[in-house]
């Protein structure tokens, strides 16, 4: 339960929480100090009452979130499908996580940096980086994983790199961070690999007609992938390769995502762009006519 425990307190403790935290397992003792330092000098101003729940736990909520790079926008739908959120004047947006208490992980390609964001847009934390975002992910520890197009990079809450694996041939379309410290990285070259964070290959497997960055890496290592003409479906993954979902109901699918619900979210290329929302079984529920180019797209 310690992990659980610590990520409600980074939760609670939002920016305000200690920097550095050390990342691993092999770290846990470091991390428990710093926490019990940090407790006992801000332990009696607290409001335990007023919590998140841990990851795994979250509330479904049914928001959408579509990040639209042309526009340099991202929406935001609430469960009726209306919008509940519109962030302009980004760096070019291409890619967003939500984080509690209404704030956004925002990959910002053109500005060179990812950026923390309250709903009206403010930053209230960003890191500068010499390479184009594409992603960006908060981890458990309160670190941020980076995801460039030649870059795999972990940093602290003070800005401070952990680690960086360059990637020469600037060939990483999706990656992702799992709990187990490994990484997933899908490759412009059709394949999903594993890495360690030194960057040792772990695993890797080819996959056909790769070519989009709107592809969603499952917590469990499984990807699920927008594979375009001639195949036009989405297609999820496991770790050995194996096929263990598709669905062909949307034509040109540029991005895919598995929503909370265990719904499939797909973008369709066509213009208009659509949504189209599947169940498991891969049955269509709803078609929703997006308002502008989105290239992403998330469910929380």
């Amino acid at each position: 339960y310690s992990s659980a425990a610590e990520e409600y307190l980074l939760r609670m403790a939002a920016e305000q929480g200690p920097h550095d935290l050390p990342p691993g397992d092999g770290a846990r003792t470091k991390r428990r100090d710093l926490w019990a330092a940090w407790w006992k000098e801000n332990g009696d101003r607290v409001a335990l009452v007023d919590r998140y729940a841990p990851a795994g736990f979250q509330r479904y909520l049914g928001y959408t979130l579509l990040i639209q790079p042309n526009n340099s926008d991202v929406v935001e739908l609430g469960a009726d499908n209306k919008q509940r959120l519109s962030m302009t004047g980004l760096r070019g947006p291409w890619d967003v996580q939500a984080l509690p208490g209404d704030r956004y992980l925002v990959a910002e390609f053109s500005g060179l940096s990812v950026t923390e964001r309250d709903a009206k847009g403010e930053i209230k934390w960003e890191k500068k980086i010499p390479n184009r975002p594409t992603s960006a992910q908060r981890l458990s520890n309160g670190n941020t994983f980076i995801v460039c197009q030649n870059q795999l990079t972990e940093c602290t809450r003070g800005g401070k790199d952990v680690y960086t694996i360059t990637r020469p041939n600037s060939d990483v379309l999706t990656a992702r961070k799992l709990r187990n410290n490994e990484i997933v990285v899908i490759s412009n070259q059709g394949m999903v690999q594993r890495l360690d964070s030194t960057g040792k290959e772990l695993k890797t497997f080819h996959v056909p007609n790769v070519w989009s960055m709107g592809n969603d890496i499952l917590a469990n290592g499984n990807v699920l992938m927008a594979q375009q003409a001639p195949m036009n479906k989405v297609v999820e993954y496991d770790g050995d390769g194996k096929v263990v979902w598709e669905c062909g109901a949307v034509m040109n699918p540029i991005a895919a995502a598995r929503s909370p619900n265990g719904n499939t979210l797909i973008v369709s290329q066509q213009w208009p762009n659509k949504l189209v929302e599947v169940d498991k079984a891969g049955k269509q529920v709803s078609d929703l006519a997006l308002p502008g180019q989105t290239m992403r797209v998330r469910r929380r």
